[in-house]
């Protein structure tokens, strides 16, 4: 395996197949402003986007700006990155890293959420960590 962490990724039938991970690390700006609520809801799309392919990663929003890490089968990654790029909420995409990765980054996370603290929130409007 050279040293590289690879995931096993079922095919039908039963068969495995060894995948490399990619990772890709990318900002963006969101196109308009941001509720609680729309925020609260992006953990459940990533689920819906991201289940059964090995995608996992982080996503944080701050103050009308994203930062997400991607990370699982290159075809997936890109997939679900090109999709993120093409959604309505994100403009001026900026991909930061593209690469196949030595190790996952966040290697027991699939798909979370943590709600900041109401000591962060005076400070911070619309503030979200998210594990994906």
């Amino acid at each position: 395996m050279s040293g590289t962490l690879r995931l096993l990724h079922m095919l039908g039938g039963g068969r495995q197949v060894m995948i490399n991970i990619h990772r890709l690390i990318y900002v963006s700006a969101s196109r308009g402003e941001m509720t609680q609520n729309q925020l609260d809801g992006l953990p459940q799309v990533a689920r819906s986007n991201n289940s059964s392919t090995g995608i996992a990663g982080l996503l944080l929003f701050h103050d009308g700006s994203f930062f997400q890490v991607l990370e699982g089968p290159q075809d997936d990654v890109l997939r679900i990155f090109g999709k993120n790029e093409r959604d309505y909420t994100h403009s001026r995409v900026i991909v930061l890293q593209t690469k196949t990765a030595p190790e996952r980054a966040f290697p027991t996370w699939s798909t979370g959420y943590m709600a900041p603290t109401n000591s962060i929130r005076p400070r911070r409007k619309a503030s979200s960590i998210y594990a994906i």
